[in-house]
């Protein structure tokens, strides 16, 4: 290991203390951004953008060594003959509400949702739709389809699901803030109880199509208005919950009269994993520590366990009593820079230097979680161009370089102001930032906040300098790289900003190149422009979920950004 790596690794254990006094405890291993489609980090849509967020994620659930269980085949029971009377999963946190629609941070866990909500369709782990409520989607002209929905959809509590319900779920979700999530819906018009013409602001870009209609969950207007969703909730989806107690656990039951038993062989063939009724019970456990998450697994308390820590996989070596599984996530840890007169790193020079400065390579090992240095901003999108990854000079970590930035810079030791949301990413990331910037000279102070707090901060060019976290918001290039156009922050920034304070007209135009042909020339202009012509931000690495279950798991479905305890396959 070079002595710098292992310098910033020292300094970043010298100061966990004080990181975690200013921070408290990390929750999941994913950002509210998420994530994009079928798990995100964020909201509801938490988990939409990432996803959440939610995510918005995406790569597809692979064996991380010979010992491992298997994550293929899709499995799906939907007669009544459950494979597994009961599962019992941790999730990282609490989300504090079962609602379809408000923000919240499940965890791990946010596809807990998904199995009480449904969609109009989902994105599957290869990018294509796989349709739910939604039956056709059927092309008009450039900007006009017809949408097509089943017309047996039945909540849980008996409620017939309309076409009239899925406008008021979508101008619902879009009225709470979650316009991006759905970006290329102009309106929706009801033809018929199963048919709806909807009309687009803008042409479908790459990926667009399945974005916007996987990313709004469907509720009975008639329900959502008549009873507490935030405890009791009632949904379309194949579980219904049972019981949910603050801080402790959620027990999701099948529901009995789901709607999707009636579909045809052909339908049922091609359902995505969501949809599965392969246990009968399903006991959410919140550990929101990852030790004790593997303890609980380890002692049998649990079958399942999602964003371990990198010891805690270690010591499950040679177990045979827990096989293991990494769910690749799409999101990177990344930092944008405040590029306004209100701060420092509003010089170029000074930007450049910060990214010379870090050492990607001893960020991936430092981190708590399997990571890899990356050489691109998002690597893992599906039309990501390959030099992303690996294979080309992105800041390599150049100490002669960093000097003659800063002097150019006139940096004279003024602190910066590293905001972020605390995860067990940008935790470590953070800190090893920290303890690299201070070796070449480079102070900076960290500023942990809750994810709300950084939220309406992050459009407050006086409140940091730059500011961490893992850009989600979708599987390609024309979703995730819209975050840092104008009309992205048009609602809270004036003057045609960007969330970095700049007006910039030119990195518009290369963004709408990228939408109208996401070709590799047009990815190429973006990058150079963004990446080393006005270094408005900079990705670290990307990581994975470590997941680990009981050896009785034969097949551990899973999706994004957690584990599908409905979907699993066992072998006792």
């Amino acid at each position: 290991m070079k002595m710098k790596k292992l310098l910033s690794l020292i300094l970043a254990m010298a100061m966990c203390l004080a990181m975690l006094s200013a921070c408290g405890s990390s929750s999941s291993s994913s950002s509210g951004s998420s994530s994009e489609g079928t798990a995100s980090s964020s909201a509801s849509e938490g988990e939409a953008e990432e996803a959440s967020g939610s995510a918005d994620a995406e790569g597809e659930a692979e064996e991380t060594d010979s010992s491992n269980v298997s994550t293929d085949g899709d499995t799906i029971v939907l007669d009544g003959n459950y494979l597994r009377d009961k599962v019992t999963i941790s999730l990282s946190s609490d989300g504090g509400t079962l609602d379809a629609f408000t923000r919240s941070q499940w965890g791990n866990g946010a596809a807990l949702l998904d199995l009480v909500y449904q969609k109009l369709a989902y994105e599957d782990t290869e990018g294509n739709l796989r349709w739910a409520i939604g039956e056709s989607f059927e092309q008009v002209d450039d900007l006009t389809y017809t949408l097509t929905i089943h017309d047996n959809v039945y909540d849980s509590l008996g409620n017939h699901i309309t076409a009239s319900d899925i406008v008021y779920s979508f101008e619902y979700f879009i009225g709470l803030g979650n316009a991006g999530a759905i970006n290329r819906l102009d309106h929706l018009e009801v033809v018929d109880d199963y048919t709806l013409t909807w009309y687009c602001s803008d042409e479908f870009g790459d990926g667009d199509m399945v974005k916007n209609l996987t990313n709004c969950y469907i509720v009975s207007q008639e329900a959502y208005e008549s009873r507490d969703m935030t405890t009791d909730p009632v949904g379309t989806g194949p579980y219904v919950v049972e019981s949910y107690t603050a801080g402790t656990t959620v027990i999701l039951k099948a529901n009995e009269d789901f709607w999707m038993k009636e579909l045809s062989d052909e339908e049922k063939a091609d359902l995505w994993v969501y949809c599965a009724q392969n246990v009968e019970e399903i006991e959410y456990q919140i550990i929101q520590d990852s030790s004790s998450r593997a303890i609980a697994l380890e002692m049998g308390t649990i079958d399942m366990a999602d964003s371990l820590d990198i010891a805690d996989i270690d010591a499950f070596e040679g177990n045979e009593d827990i096989s293991t599984v990494s769910l690749p996530q799409t999101a990177p840890v990344a930092f944008v820079f405040n590029c306004s007169d209100d701060s420092p790193c509003g010089d170029l020079a000074l930007r450049q230097a910060i990214c010379y400065a870090l050492d990607n390579e001893a960020v991936a090992e430092g981190l708590a979680v399997p990571a890899t240095a990356v050489t691109g901003f998002q690597a893992r999108l599906y039309d990501a161009p390959a030099d992303w990854t690996s294979g080309r000079d992105y800041y390599d970590y150049d100490a002669d370089k960093v000097a003659e930035l800063l002097e150019e810079a006139g940096y004279n030791g003024e602190t910066l102001t590293l905001s972020y949301s605390s995860t067990t990413a940008t935790d470590g990331a953070a800190l090893i930032m920290q303890s690299q910037l201070a070796a070449a000279g480079i102070n900076v102070q960290l500023n942990c906040l809750e994810e709300s707090v950084l939220e309406t901060e992050k459009y407050d060019s006086t409140k940091w300098d730059l500011r961490l976290e893992t850009f989600g918001g979708g599987s390609y290039m024309s979703q995730v790289l819209k975050t840092f156009t104008s009309s992205d922050a048009a609602d809270h920034l004036d003057n045609g900003q960007q969330i970095m304070f700049v007006e910039d007209s030119t990195l518009d135009d290369l963004y709408n190149a990228i939408v109208a042909d996401p070709s590799e020339a047009n990815a190429e202009a973006w990058d150079q422009y963004f990446t080393y012509e006005k270094c408005y931000a900079y990705a670290l690495c990307v990581y994975d979920n470590q997941t680990a279950v009981r050896s009785y798991v034969n097949a551990a479905q899973g999706t994004k950004y957690a584990l599908l305890p409905n979907a699993c396959t066992f072998n006792d």
